[in-house]
């Protein structure tokens, strides 16, 4: 399975004022000859409309929908102990797509009612972790605080997207891929900025020439949306994210699941060795 596309996206949870999600960071990497193109747009939401409409506005053609890949800064997965049994992540998905909390659909606390519930009957402070996260040293979604580390928002905004209508994508690493639908990542931009990049923090800077030394390539970006991720490490985590998945598959690493413990419910972090 190989890609031609590769869209990264930040999670962006928090609600605006009239209580809708504000726009997801994204970034869209393609090798073109000897270089790699990358520019960054904000999306609506993480739905078929809008990444088609990314693709469309970059004048790039798709022969076929499987050729795309999507990373996504968010969890995909739960862990073994408390996923509901009987039901599958797009079940799960659903049930987040029409979920409301004292009449409200977003926002941190709406998410939190939300992972709560599979707890069932947990202390609070006792969130079970997936065996990835654990390696990972990665955030629950069950953990409300700190607010600036919490994932669960975000990560409840895209499975409300992902959930709200017939489903058009591909989960990794739990379901066989095809060119039938593009294919959708969990990504931990911590990661990649670490360990493919190689820095120890995230230097918004210093991204596209650490990312042509470590792929060896040209990236081919515009004086606008270098500006835009060297100000703003949302982009610059959206662009990690494409790169860094653009770098595993040139090292077959992308779409390997060799090394990954059959956890199927509980998901796997892309790029991460176990």
């Amino acid at each position: 399975m190989r890609f031609t596309v590769f869209v990264g996206i930040d999670q962006a949870g928090a609600a605006n004022k009239s209580g809708k999600p504000k726009p997801l960071p994204a970034a869209i990497v393609t090798p073109a000859g000897r270089q790699l193109l990358l520019s960054v747009s904000s999306l609506k939401g993480l739905t078929k409309e809008s990444i088609d409409s990314f693709v469309e506005n970059e004048n790039l053609e798709l022969t076929r929908s499987g050729e795309l890949a999507i990373i996504v800064d968010c969890v995909l997965g739960l862990p073994e102990e408390v996923f509901p049994k009987g039901d599958t992540l797009f079940d799960l998905f659903h049930q987040a797509n029409v979920y409301k909390h004292e009449g409200r659909a977003h926002g941190r606390e709406v998410a939190y009612e939300f992972f709560k519930q599979f707890l069932d009957g947990r202390e609070e402070n006792d969130h079970p972790r997936r065996q990835c996260e654990h390696l990972a040293k990665a955030n629950s979604v069950f953990a409300l605080r700190p607010y600036q580390k919490n994932v669960g928002c975000g990560t409840f905004r895209i499975w409300k997207e992902l959930g709200s209508k017939n489903k058009w994508f591909h989960l990794w690493p739990t379901e066989r891929l095809s060119l039938v639908f593009p294919t959708i990542f969990e990504g931990y931009p911590s990661l990649i900025w670490k360990k493919i990049f190689g820095m120890k923090s995230r230097k918004p800077k210093e991204l596209i020439e650490a990312a042509e030394k470590k792929l060896g390539i040209e990236i081919a970006v515009s004086e606008s949306t270098r500006t835009l991720i060297e100000k703003n490490p949302n982009y610059a985590d959206a662009a990690a994210l494409a790169l860094g998945a653009y770098y595993l598959q040139e090292c077959d690493d992308l779409t390997s699941t060799s090394d990954i413990p059959d956890k199927a419910k509980e998901g796997w972090i892309v790029g991460l060795k176990p």
